[in-house]
């Protein structure tokens, strides 16, 4: 219901790592792909997502940062990770909460989106290179009844994602008032 904080210090520990999280969504839900697509804008893409740029690459404060999210059958997490000099965290959170704020008030640029669409799809082949890709692949279909075609709609799932499916998403699934942030 608010915003929590822990700090833990560590001896010797010359780098923060700060973690902002909260509980997001299922496999199942409507928004799925609106997320996923959201989650690669916002952090996913490493150092070519929101959160990579402002943090790090504009600001200088992180050696890195990047969002992910995790669906499963029940509420899966959605996490924010950024590894920063301890002089920087109170400065780092501030950034990280700015820019979910953000992407929770405006809608991302065609750019942003079309890149992420992009991204994702093109991840597809990779993730499948291997048994246990494929193996994860198979799970995920079974386990959810996606189909025996998903991974051939795979692409015009991501594709249908617009911006502002991701605006409703956001502002639904995020919550920068209510999460707990977590530095070591």
């Amino acid at each position: 219901s608010e915003r929590t904080r822990s700090v833990h210090t560590m001896a010797n520990k010359a780098q923060a790592d700060v973690t902002i999280g909260h509980p997001g969504l299922r496999r199942l839900d409507d928004d799925y792909y609106a997320a996923v697509v959201m989650n690669m804008i916002l952090g996913s893409f490493a150092m070519g997502g929101r959160l990579g740029r402002s943090i790090r690459e504009e600001k200088g404060m992180a050696y890195y940062a990047y969002s992910s999210l995790g669906a499963g059958v029940g509420p899966g997490p959605f996490v924010v990770r950024a590894g920063v000099h301890p002089d920087n965290v109170d400065a780092a959170v501030d950034c990280a909460l700015e820019e979910i704020e953000k992407i929770r008030r405006e809608p991302v640029s065609d750019q942003e989106l079309d890149d992420a669409r992009s991204a994702i799809v093109r991840s597809l082949p990779r993730n499948l290179e291997n048994n246990e890709g494929i193996a994860a692949a198979l799970h995920s279909i079974e386990q959810y009844r996606l189909g025996l075609d998903y991974l051939e709609r795979f692409a015009d799932l991501i594709d249908a994602v617009d911006a502002e499916q991701i605006l409703a998403t956001a502002q639904k699934r995020l919550h920068p008032d209510r999460c707990a942030v977590a530095v070591a």
